[in-house]
């Protein structure tokens, strides 16, 4: 993008003419009317994604401070520095107030923390009946969401964040990984090669527990009910070809052996040959479990 660097004469930046000057060179960005604001000797310069979103790509403000012209930088939200021009905060020259727009116009901040503070003020600034959450702000909410829900009751009273409602919509909907529904969702969208899969068993060691969460409790386990779990039993399906990898069973153990293992294992390839799923292969390690479960 090119600047009406025509319209001022001269590199050297004169603190005496510096807003009008200014307000010439800048006004326009390729092709796009910026935002620009005089607010009491501080210029204030703003560069919009979309019109309707409240927090500017980035913002620029210039100060006049003992003739020199002092700016500080901002991307979406975050205060961020100019390495090129080492860090420092005042320029002399046209040509380095371009080479800062420029630079803020292709930076990308990867930082978590900023990119949930911008989503917060642009949901803030939605009206209510307007509001769609993102799959990143699901899985930010889910994850407080399962940590504590008292936690998150008092994060919503401070933040905008989807209902329990529908995090329990969604939980509900995704709970039943080996229902032939989803089993059906998945495979019916592949072709026929990525049908072609192998079933991962897998034992997983797990710390003994009784915990009561949004009106469920668990810890006890599947094969010993009036016992806790101390392992967890997990069926995972994994598509060749470049298809999808998933989970389709977690059972919590207490004494895993191999007649268990076989009896949960039947449940799942039933329900895959009922998708048109073709499992090929079965995968576990060598313990003494695995062998009894292959002898059956």
């Amino acid at each position: 993008c090119s600047m009406n660097s025509n319209l001022v004469s001269g590199d050297k930046i004169v603190a005496d003419t510096f807003s009008t000057e200014f307000k010439i060179k800048y006004r326009y960005y390729c092709g796009v009317e910026l935002d620009i604001l005089n607010r009491g000797g501080t210029i204030l310069l703003a560069m919009h994604r979309e019109r309707t979103v409240a927090v500017a790509k980035w913002t620029l403000e210039f100060t006049i401070i003992d003739d020199k012209v002092e700016f500080v930088c901002y991307s979406s939200l975050a205060r961020i520095s100019i390495p090129f021009l080492r860090y420092k905060t005042r320029v002399s020259y046209w040509s380095e107030v371009t080479e800062v727009i420029n630079f803020l116009d292709h930076y990308e901040e990867e930082n978590p923390r900023f990119l949930f503070l911008y989503r917060q003020v642009a949901l803030l600034n939605t009206p209510r009946n307007g509001v769609v959450y993102t799959s990143g702000d699901i899985c930010n909410a889910f994850q407080w969401y399962c940590y504590s829900t008292k936690l998150y009751n008092i994060l919503r009273e401070q933040l905008k964040l989807p209902s329990l409602r529908l995090l329990r919509s969604l939980t509900n909907a995704t709970g039943k990984l080996s229902s032939d529904t989803f089993l059906t969702s998945v495979f019916s969208t592949l072709e026929p090669r990525k049908r072609l899969c192998s079933v991962i068993i897998d034992e997983i060691h797990v710390k003994q527990s009784l915990q009561y969460h949004g009106g469920t409790v668990f810890g006890p386990a599947a094969d010993y009910p009036e016992t806790l779990a101390s392992t967890v039993l997990a069926f995972m399906v994994n598509c060749l070809f470049g298809g999808p990898a998933f989970v389709i069973g977690l059972l919590p153990c207490s004494n895993l052996n191999g007649t268990f293992q076989y009896d949960m294992y039947l449940k799942f390839p039933k329900s895959l040959h009922e998708t048109n799923a073709r499992v090929i292969a079965v995968l576990c390690d060598d313990n003494s479990v695995n062998r009894k479960f292959f002898n059956k």
